[in-house]
C-alpha cells in the first residue's frame, strides 16, 4: 500500500524549496537539481553535447537503444502475440523482477541493469513504444492513441501469462507523461487499466510485490534544439510545474497506486525542485528529445534507487 508520506514529500518537490542536508563531497541529485533550476546558461561541456544528439541522433543516447530486435515488438509486431522479454541485471540469477511499460520502460531499462545486477536479480524486461503500460484500450486516434493500436491491444492480451511464466518476485510499470486523462471517466479507465495489468500478471502469485514507477516531466518541446537556440535562457527549454500538467498526473500515479494495490515509486524529486523542472543538471543532459532521458542522467540515479530498493528488501 502506499505510505502517506509519498504525496507530502512529491508536493515538496513540485512546489516549494526542499532543503537538502549534504556534504560538498557527495551532494544529492536533488540538491544538484535545485542548484540547475538557478541556472541560466548553457553549462560548458554538457555531457552528452547537443552536437552528437544532433549528429548522431538522440535514440542512442536513451535506455530504449537497449531493446533488441528478439525484444522489440514494435517493429516486430509478431512478437505480440507471445511477448519476449529484453533481459538484463544478473542474467544468471534465479531471482527475477520485471519491468513493463512504453518507451518509458526504456528510459529506465540502463538503470534497471545496473541496479539489478548489483541486488543480484535477472530483469525481464517488456517495453512497447506508444504502447501503455495499463491495459487500456488502444485505438488509432482517441485518449489512448497508439500508431499500432492493434498490435499494443493483442500485446496486452498477452502480456500477463508471458510474465506469470517467469514466477517474478516483483513487478514494475511505468508509462509516459504524453498519455492525457482530461475527464474523470477517462482518468477512472486509465487506473481501472493499470489494476487490471498488475492483476493480469499476478494471478495465483498474490506474494508478487507491486510498483508503480512514478510518471517523469514531458517537455513542451524537443530539449536539445531548444538548448541549441537557447543557450543564454536554458530554463525556458524546462517546465515550470504550475503552469503544466504535471501536478495533475503526479495526482493520478498516486491513485493508480493505490487502486492497484501497488507502490508508489516517487521519482518527481529527481527532475524537479522549487517548481521547477530544469533541462540540465549540471553538465549533464537529462532530456534526449521531450521525454526519453539521457542514460547519462539515469546513470546518476543508481545510488538513490539502490538506497529505495534495499529498504523494501531487495
Amino acid at each position: 500500500m502506499r505510505r502517506p508520506g509519498v504525496i507530502a514529500t512529491i508536493a515538496l518537490a513540485l512546489s516549494t524549496t526542499v532543503t537538502v542536508v549534504a556534504t560538498a563531497a557527495t551532494p544529492t541529485v536533488e540538491s544538484r537539481i535545485l542548484a540547475s533550476t538557478k541556472v541560466n546558461s548553457l553549462p560548458s561541456g554538457l555531457t552528452p553535447s547537443l552536437a552528437d544528439i544532433h549528429n548522431k541522433g538522440y535514440f542512442g543516447f536513451t535506455g530504449g537503444s537497449m531493446v533488441r530486435a528478439a525484444c522489440d515488438p514494435y517493429d516486430y509486431p509478431e512478437q505480440a502475440t507471445k511477448p519476449v522479454p529484453c533481459i538484463i541485471g544478473d542474467k544468471t540469477a534465479t531471482r527475477t523482477v520485471v519491468l513493463w511499460g512504453d518507451s518509458n520502460a526504456g528510459n529506465w531499462m540502463p538503470l534497471f541493469d545496473s541496479v539489478f545486477l548489483t541486488l543480484k536479480y535477472r530483469v525481464a524486461v517488456f517495453t512497447f513504444p506508444g504502447c501503455s503500460a495499463p491495459f487500456v484500450t488502444a485505438s488509432k486516434s482517441g485518449p489512448f492513441v497508439s500508431s499500432k493500436a492493434a498490435t499494443c491491444n493483442t500485446f496486452h492480451s498477452k502480456l500477463g501469462a508471458e510474465v506469470r511464466s517467469l514466477s517474478p518476485v516483483a513487478i514494475f510499470g511505468v508509462s509516459g507523461a504524453a498519455f492525457l486523462t482530461k475527464t474523470p471517466v477517462l482518468e477512472q479507465q486509465w487506473t481501472a487499466g493499470w489494476k487490471s495489468a498488475f492483476d493480469a500478471m499476478t494471478v495465483g502469485a498474490p506474494s508478487t510485490k507491486r510498483y508503480v514507477i512514478g510518471t517523469s516531466p514531458i517537455m513542451p518541446q524537443d530539449v536539445p534544439k531548444c538548448l541549441a537556440l537557447r543557450s543564454k535562457s536554458i530554463q525556458l527549454c524546462g517546465i515550470t510545474t504550475a503552469k503544466s500538467n504535471y501536478p495533475s498526473i503526479i495526482a493520478r500515479d498516486a491513485k493508480v497506486a493505490s487502486t492497484a494495490k501497488a507502490t508508489l515509486v516517487p521519482v518527481a524529486q529527481w527532475f524537479c525542485q522549487n517548481g521547477i523542472c530544469p533541462p540540465v543538471m549540471g553538465s549533464i543532459l537529462i532530456y534526449a528529445d521531450l521525454d526519453h532521458t539521457t542514460k547519462t542522467f539515469v546513470a546518476e540515479l543508481v545510488n538513490p534507487w539502490l538506497s529505495y530498493l534495499r529498504s523494501k528488501g531487495f
